[in-house]
């Protein structure tokens, strides 16, 4: 009866163990995912920005307008 006992008692450690590691995984996954779509909006947000000062400067116009036109037809 004892052994049967400690069996269950082992079983449910091994149980928790590995929640506790399943839980951790995920939790780092979020973060990672987090922080990359943080560089993706930086990324995003850096060149928007910089096609939007330059199209006002009229070095990128003409070459946004072409780029475009391509993508959408």
């Amino acid at each position: 009866m004892d052994e049967n006992i400690i069996i269950a008692s082992a079983g449910s450690e091994l149980n928790n163990a590995v929640q506790v590691i399943k839980d951790a995984i995920l939790q780092s996954q979020q973060r990672a995912l987090k922080a990359i779509n943080q560089e993706q909006l930086a990324l995003y947000y850096g060149i928007g920005r910089y096609i939007s000062i330059n199209t006002r400067k009229k070095k990128l116009g003409l070459w946004v307008y072409c780029v475009y036109q391509r993508t959408t037809t």
